[in-house]
């Protein structure tokens, strides 16, 4: 689970949305990410989820970048 380190600070329920969030991100970028891709996507779910954002779309949105400006 690429979001174990924080598993103290999140529900089940939402560690569970913010990895099929990442795994539909991978996904929806053809799957061929770097290492350092992939830890990118997680860090902006990460920053997602602690603004309060669970939604998968939304969190998914968040990992590919489509959230900022």
């Amino acid at each position: 689970m690429p979001f174990r380190a924080h598993a103290g600070s999140f529900t089940p329920e939402q560690l569970a949305a913010m990895t099929t969030a990442l795994d539909a991100a991978i996904a929806e970028s053809g799957g061929s990410l770097t290492e350092v891709m992939t830890r990118a996507m997680a860090q902006r779910i990460l920053r997602s989820a602690a603004e309060g954002i669970f939604t998968v779309d939304e969190l998914k949105r968040a990992a590919l970048g489509e959230d900022q400006d």
